[in-house]
């Protein structure tokens, strides 16, 4: 069997109006309410002495102060990149440091690596916790304070806009508008990702997390499996015996080990790859990475409508790991065998007389085919900084000559119902008509939406002052142009994108000119 998902957020685009703001990640409160509801479940949980608690209340406004830094790089997928593969940058000596300062030091790449060494970190101080220096509540406290940075950073890994937004495009730094642009385009919309449980669904952004409750479940799952990970590393070192709310999860989480073998294993030195494909240390299974088409087995597990359980595994791009109809899938996402466990690869297709992935879906009714159809290109904003160039040819009288442009400029709206591109604009002009003649215009510009889905966007209508730059040629006067504009090619190696414009120029000074010009405006 086969079947297609191409499902429609348009309830939650309408909360989106309401309810959202241009920020990065979680906002600052809903980290805060999350860390609290995290800390406060688990440790109600656990049956935390008063006094214990009372230090711990401090949790959620730690991670919210954290969290601040939303332009941080390290708060971002390595878009395409699989959980394994972004792990590859965490060695066994960086984890197995319990000097903050040395294991942070030097230390740049993504949010999922990031979570992995703050996490690692806040457990091995919790190891140590039992140092007779800190009293019991003051060695909680220790372990906590960087773990509420580990919190930080595994909340913004479910952010669809952290997922799908480039972390690392070179100039990025002068496109602040169309990261941010690129960033919201993806918070609104969402993306569908997979966990090491083998769970997918719809992830969205900032100001949508406590009112999509798929993703607030999954959001909270992790951070909470994260927390009892700390905490049972603190029992354990500590030689006591577990609250039986930490056993019951840790049993859960498919262990057959006692606590002390789990804490031994979770503090031996591991690469951080090895925490998640040998370990499988469970926070690090809750992670989620954008899946384009998965397979789907349908387990003998009942879940509460008494349905029998999916659980998915991602298509890969070698032939046969893949359906042969993957119309419309975006194969950025397709990822490599070796990109991921062995353990995320269906057992069928690892036999040595595996089926074809055609023969599998067909033959075997358990087993579906699911495409995730959705545009994952933000398109680049006009928004922000403009940079012109193009060229011109000029008739004064009798005289025809050619020109070049080069301009500066701002745009002020994308899109306002029907006008597109609205700028402002400094543009200048060398050896304007004559050698000797430089020509700066100031202009504002904008567009009427075009009907179709051909090359031209919008209808360009501008206006403004031209001013004449040497002494032979103070002329100044008004000047005017009508052309189009085409749609954006986005440039793929940055946030940017182009936009061409044809279009008539007339130029009212005391000679009048005229004449076409083309454009390449970068936004």
């Amino acid at each position: 069997m086969r079947f297609s998902i191409d499902k429609s957020a348009a309830i939650v685009l309408l909360l989106v109006v309401v309810v959202t703001t241009t920020t990065y990640a979680w906002e600052r409160e809903e980290h805060r309410l999350l860390a609290d509801s995290v800390i406060s479940s688990v440790m109600r949980q656990r049956g935390t002495a008063e006094r214990e608690e009372r230090d711990s209340r401090d949790f959620g406004e730690q991670v919210a102060e954290h969290a601040e830094k939303d332009f941080d790089r390290l708060r971002f997928h390595k878009r395409g990149q699989t959980i394994l593969e972004q792990l590859s940058g965490l060695t066994a000596d960086m984890l197995g440091s319990t000097n903050e300062t040395a294991s942070h030091g030097g230390f740049s790449s993504n949010v999922i690596a990031a979570f992995c060494l703050s996490h690692i970190l806040a457990m091995r101080m919790a190891s140590e916790a039992s140092s007779p220096s800190l009293n019991d509540s003051s060695a909680l406290v220790v372990a906590l304070g960087e773990e509420a940075l580990a919190q930080g950073y595994l909340a913004d890994a479910f952010a669809a806009g952290h997922i799908l937004s480039y972390n690392d495009l070179p100039l990025s730094f002068l496109q602040k508008r169309n990261r941010i642009e690129a960033h919201d385009y993806h918070r609104d919309r969402g993306v569908y990702v997979i966990n090491g449980h083998g769970e997918v669904w719809q992830t969205f952004g900032d100001g949508l997390l406590h009112w999509f409750p798929p993703t607030y479940n999954a959001v909270f799952d992790a951070c909470a499996a994260s927390l009892r990970e700390v905490l049972v590393v603190w029992y354990v070192s500590r030689g006591l015996e577990l609250p039986d709310s930490l056993a019951v999860w840790l049993r859960s989480v498919g262990t057959t080990k006692t606590p002390e073998e789990v804490v031994a294993s979770w503090l031996s030195e591991h690469t951080g790859q090895e925490y998640y494909d040998d370990i499988r240390l469970p926070s690090l299974m809750c992670l989620p990475m954008p899946v384009a088409a998965s397979w789907s087995y349908r387990t003998n597990d009942i879940d509460e409508h008494s349905v029998r359980r999916r659980h998915h595994y991602p298509q890969l791009r070698e032939t046969g790991y893949h359906d042969p109809d993957l119309a419309d899938i975006d194969d950025e996402f397709l990822y490599s065998h070796e990109s991921v466990p062995e353990w995320m690869i269906p057992e069928p297709l690892q036999a040595a007389s595996a089926p074809s992935a055609h023969e599998l879906v067909k033959s075997d009714p358990d087993w579906a085919s699911v495409r995730f159809i959705q545009n994952r290109y933000a398109t680049p904003s006009y928004k922000g900084l403009l940079l012109q160039a193009g060229g011109q040819i000029t008739r004064r009288e009798e005289h025809t000559r050619g020109g070049i442009s080069l301009g500066l400029g701002y745009g002020i709206w994308d899109d306002l119902l029907l006008i597109k591109n609205v700028s402002i604009a400094a543009t200048f002009l060398p050896s304007f008509c004559e050698s000797d003649h430089h020509l700066l215009t100031s202009t504002l510009g904008l567009g009427f939406d075009m009907p179709g889905d051909g090359w031209v966007k919008a209808l360009h209508l501008e206006g403004g002052v031209a001013m004449g730059l040497n002494k032979d040629f103070d002329d100044y006067g008004p000047v005017f142009a009508l052309g189009v504009d085409s749609r954006v090619t986005p440039l793929r190696f940055t946030y940017a994108g182009v936009t061409w414009r044809l279009k008539y120029q007339w130029f009212s000074l005391d000679t009048p000119v005229s004449g076409p010009s083309i454009e390449m405006i970068v936004q």
